[in-house]
């Protein structure tokens, strides 16, 4: 259903001559956000398709040929099984606590939501390696982080990132005490000004 909506969005935008970087600006989002959107790698809230949908001039259902309902009969006993995805509000604070490992760390059951690719563009950004085992699995290596400030235009686009500034801040300094003693402290100045403001 998501490749349909995805291929769907992808012909409307290239009815109407409009770019993923110029349709990225109008959903307040980044242009690596709607080329998933497109593929068919991301879910889409209600309120999301609703946007689009504005943005492109058109409903998204009507784009969708074959578009399919559900009647729901009820009153009988349900049965069966089902896969039970991961929390968005667990995983990204995963995602953070994994920079404080010396080790890699492999991360099972990842929701395919916005928040989660923002969050690896910050960590990629600080020079973590984040690597795609399959499409619900991710393996974060810290080793790298040397960058103790995120992305701004990432990090101000949603509030989770909050969750990932102690972490960032702490693996630099630790990953840069041997290094360098000048970035050390000045990442500490600024993880303690940020904790004033954030008061």
């Amino acid at each position: 259903m998501m490749k349909r909506i995805g291929e769907a969005i992808a012909a409307r935008r290239g009815e109407i001559g409009m770019t993923q970087k110029e349709l990225a600006h109008v959903l307040k989002t980044s242009q690596s956000a709607i080329a998933r959107i497109e593929q068919g790698e991301q879910n889409l809230t209600a309120e999301m398709l609703t946007k689009i949908s504005a943005a492109l001039k058109k409903d998204l259902i009507s784009l969708m040929s074959g578009s399919s309902s559900f009647i729901i009969d009820g009153g009988r006993m349900l049965e069966g099984t089902i896969a039970v995805r991961g929390a968005k509000n667990s995983v990204l604070k995963i995602l953070a606590a994994s920079v404080l490992y010396e080790n890699p760390v492999t991360i099972t059951n990842v929701p395919l939501i916005e928040d989660v690719f923002r969050m690896i563009e910050l960590l990629e950004h600080a020079g973590a390696t984040v690597e795609r085992i399959d499409e619900r699995t991710l393996r974060v290596d810290s080793s790298g982080i040397h960058n103790p400030e995120l992305h701004m235009e990432v990090a101000k686009r949603f509030r989770g990132s909050i969750v990932l500034v102690a972490s960032i801040a702490n693996t630099a300094v630790c990953h840069s005490q041997n290094k360098n003693t000048a970035l050390a402290k000045e990442t500490t100045i600024r993880t303690k000004r940020l904790k004033c403001l954030s008061k």
